[in-house]
């Protein structure tokens, strides 16, 4: 009975060590992506927003690049982020709210092979441009949101 009791016990605590481990410890390397379905840009949503900026669609995959080189300027050492390649998990930004400057309040979340969001980081903002058009400003927040991004990861890394 003794040694059931203990047995028990270690596999609870083995369990609760492995539920409080994050996602991405031990990964090589984790996609990124941006997820704008959340977003209230200028007051319009990602579905919306081409009536004021035709190229918004166009300019995706340039403010996916913009994020990344931030992203890894922190992180490729550690952790790096690639595109087109198949990993375990997809480090995705998920836009709130994005304004004139291109600021926005974003938050993260780490996603499975399977689309199951495994991981919320913090919520966080991001700082747009001072001048240039809107999407020369939304890739100035791309920047600052993978910086934010690393950061965060970076230290939920190190728990």
């Amino acid at each position: 009975m003794k040694k059931m009791i203990l047995s028990l016990l270690a596999i609870a605590l083995c369990g609760t060590a492995l539920a409080d481990g994050f996602a991405l410890k031990g990964e090589r390397r984790v996609k990124l992506a941006i997820n704008w379905s959340e977003a209230s840009i200028l007051g319009y949503t990602a579905d919306e927003i081409v009536t004021y900026e035709q190229d918004w669609y166009v300019d995706q995959p340039f403010l996916l690049e913009k994020m990344s080189k931030f992203y890894n300027r922190e992180m490729a050492e550690v952790l790096p982020g690639v595109s087109g390649v198949e990993t375990n998990y997809t480090l995705e930004l998920r836009p709130l709210k994005v304004n004139k400057k291109g600021d926005m309040t974003c938050y993260a979340v780490v996603i499975d092979r399977e689309g199951k969001v495994v991981e919320t980081l913090r919520t966080f903002k991001a700082n747009g441009g001072h001048c240039g058009t809107f999407l020369n400003l939304v890739g100035d927040g791309m920047k600052s949101a993978g910086k934010q991004m690393a950061k965060q990861v970076r230290k939920r890394l190190k728990k």
